[in-house]
C-alpha cells in the first residue's frame, strides 16, 4: 500500500504505480471546465483535462499555469483522479519556430483526402484517432481550412524545447496527489497519438527516417519518465506510422522494456466495431502493464456505448474515457454505472493477490472471522488473510476519524475499497453486497472531503451493515466515534 491508500504495482526503477485511478474517465473538450454533474457522479474516477503548450507557455520561460491548477483543484475538491494530456505538434508556440525549429507548413498527406476536402487540423476539434484519420468530427463533413504549421518531430531544437518544458510541468505537477498518469506525447500532430500525417515519401524531405522518429519518441519517453518519476506515463498507440508497422511496435517495445509496467498502453480509438484482433493485441499489453480505452467519439459515432464498453473490457481495459456529452447524458447513466462496475472487478490484477499477505501454508488462518456461509472461496487462506486487511483497515479510518485527522481516514477507507476487490473475486455469491459497499465507501470519502461529519458517520454504520449481512465481521464497533 502507498500513502494515498491504494494498491501498488511495483514498477521500474524504484517506482510505484496506484491501480486507485482505474475506472471510468470523463473527456471533455480542450482547455474548458468540467460538468458538475459529471463531476458528482460517484461512478466517475476521475477526469481527463486537455491543453495546449502554447497556452501554458506563450513566451520561453513565462509560464500560465492557470487552466491546470484550476483542474486540480476541481480534482482535489471532487475526489477525482487526473488522466493529463499537453498537447505540442500544431499547438507549439511560435518562439520555438524563432529559437530556430524547422517548421513544416503542409505536408504531403495534409493536401488532399481520398474523401472530399481537406484534412482537417482544427486544432479545436477532439483528438485523432485511428480510425479518423481524416478529421471528420461527429456527424459532420471534412473541414475545409488549411492546417497550421507544425515542427518538424525529430527537430533537435524542437525536441530540447519541448523536454524542457516536460521538465517543469513535472516540477508543477509530479507530486500533486490527484495526479494518476500523463500522455506521452511530442513526435505528434494534432493529439498525443503516434500519426503522422501523409506518406513516407512526403516526409523524407524533411529528413525523415523510420530511426530518426523511434529516436525521439525515446527521447520524449525518458523525458516524461524523469519529469514524473512516481506516476503512470501513457503511451496513446497506433497500429502505423506512415505505413510502417514495426515503427509503433518498437516504441512500444523500448517503452516497456525500460519502464515496464509504470507505462501504460492506450488505445483512442475504441468503438463498438473495434475488431476483435485489435482488442486482442490490448489484451496481451495487460498481461504486461495497465491497458486503457478512449472512445472514438460520442456515443452517436461509436455505434453502441454498451458495447464499445464491452469491447473495451475484452481488450483488459482497466480504465475507460467517455466523452463528458454521454457521461452527463440521463441515457446512457446505466451504461457508464456498468462500465464503472465491470472496472471495479478487473482492476486489480492477479499478481496483486500475491501482495496482499497470503499465508502460503495448507491451513486456514484463524482470526475469529467466520466465513460465509455456503461458500467455497478459490483461496481460502487468501480471503481470510484478506478479511483481516479489511478489518485493519476500517479500525484504523476509524480511529483516524475519531482523533479528526480526516485526511488519514480518507487513506484508509480508499484503500478498504481497493481490497473489497480482492474479496468480489473470493465470494462471487454476495458480489452485489461487496460492491454496495464499495459505493458506501466512495460516498464516505465524498463527504469527508466536503467535511460532511454526520453523514460520513451514518455512512460509515451502513456499510458495516452491508459488510454483516455478507456474514463478513470487520468490526465489534457499530459506529465512529464521536
Amino acid at each position: 500500500m502507498d500513502s494515498t491508500g491504494s494498491l501498488q504495482e511495483e514498477g521500474p526503477g524504484g517506482s510505484d504505480v496506484s491501480t486507485e485511478g482505474h475506472g471510468v474517465y470523463v473527456l471533455n473538450k480542450m482547455e474548458e471546465p468540467f460538468n458538475p454533474i459529471g463531476l458528482n457522479s460517484s461512478y466517475v474516477r476521475g477526469i481527463s483535462p486537455r491543453v495546449k503548450w502554447r497556452t501554458i507557455e506563450p513566451v520561453e520561460g513565462q509560464y500560465i499555469w492557470s487552466y491546470l491548477d484550476e483542474v486540480f483543484q476541481t480534482a482535489a475538491q471532487y475526489n477525482k483522479k487526473v488522466i493529463l494530456r499537453v498537447h505540442p505538434g500544431v499547438f507549439t508556440p511560435e518562439w520555438v519556430y524563432q529559437a530556430g525549429a524547422q517548421r513544416v507548413q503542409r505536408p504531403g498527406g495534409m493536401r488532399r483526402s481520398p474523401r472530399k476536402g481537406r484534412l482537417s487540423s482544427n486544432p479545436d476539434r477532439r483528438e485523432t484517432s485511428i480510425d479518423n484519420e481524416q478529421g471528420i468530427p461527429d456527424g459532420g463533413s471534412p473541414v475545409q481550412d488549411s492546417p497550421p504549421s507544425l515542427p518538424i518531430p525529430w527537430d533537435p531544437v524542437y525536441l530540447a524545447k519541448w523536454t524542457n518544458f516536460i521538465d517543469n510541468l513535472g516540477k508543477r505537477y509530479r507530486a500533486n496527489p490527484n495526479l494518476y498518469a500523463i500522455a506521452i506525447a511530442g513526435p505528434t500532430v494534432t493529439s498525443v497519438e503516434f500519426h503522422l500525417r501523409g506518406k513516407e515519401r512526403d516526409w523524407e524531405s524533411f529528413g525523415y527516417t523510420p530511426a530518426k522518429l523511434l529516436d525521439a519518441w525515446k527521447q520524449c519517453i525518458d523525458a516524461y519518465a524523469r519529469a514524473f518519476p512516481n506516476k503512470a506515463i501513457v503511451l496513446n498507440i497506433a497500429f502505423q506510422i506512415l505505413g510502417n508497422r514495426e515503427l509503433p511496435q518498437q516504441i512500444i517495445d523500448y517503452g516497456l522494456r525500460t519502464y515496464k509496467n509504470r507505462l501504460f498502453i492506450q488505445g483512442n480509438w475504441l468503438s463498438a466495431n473495434t475488431s476483435p484482433e485489435r482488442l486482442n493485441i490490448m489484451l496481451q499489453f495487460s498481461k504486461q502493464t495497465t491497458v486503457g480505452f478512449q472512445m472514438l467519439g460520442t456515443a452517436n459515432r461509436v455505434g453502441n456505448l454498451r458495447k464499445a464498453i464491452e469491447n473495451g473490457l475484452a481488450g483488459g481495459a482497466s480504465y475507460l474515457e467517455i466523452y463528458e456529452f454521454d457521461v452527463v447524458n440521463p441515457e446512457f447513466r446505466e451504461d457508464i454505472q456498468f462500465a464503472a462496475t465491470q472496472l471495479q472487478r478487473v482492476s486489480v490484477k492477479s499478481y496483486e493477490f500475491q501482495k496482499s499477505g497470503t499465508n502460503k501454508s495448507s491451513e486456514p488462518i484463524d482470526n475469529g472471522i467466520p466465513p460465509l456461509e455456503g461458500s467455497k472461496p478459490l483461496r481460502n487462506e487468501l480471503s481470510t488473510s484478506t478479511i483481516r486487511q479489511l478489518t485493519q483497515q476500517l479500525r484504523q479510518a476509524k480511529r483516524a476519524f475519531s482523533t479528526r485527522d480526516l485526511s488519514k481516514a480518507i487513506e484508509e477507507f480508499q484503500e478498504a475499497r481497493n481490497t473489497l476487490n480482492l474479496l468480489q473475486k473470493d465470494y462471487p455469491q454476495v458480489e452485489d453486497q461487496l460492491l454496495e459497499a464499495q459505493t458506501k465507501l466512495n460516498q464516505i470519502i465524498d463527504n469527508l472531503n466536503h467535511n460532511n461529519l454526520p453523514e460520513a458517520r451514518r455512512l460509515y454504520r451502513e456499510t458495516l451493515q452491508i459488510l454483516r449481512s455478507a456474514k463478513i465481521e470487520v468490526l465489534n464497533e457499530s459506529s465512529l466515534e464521536k
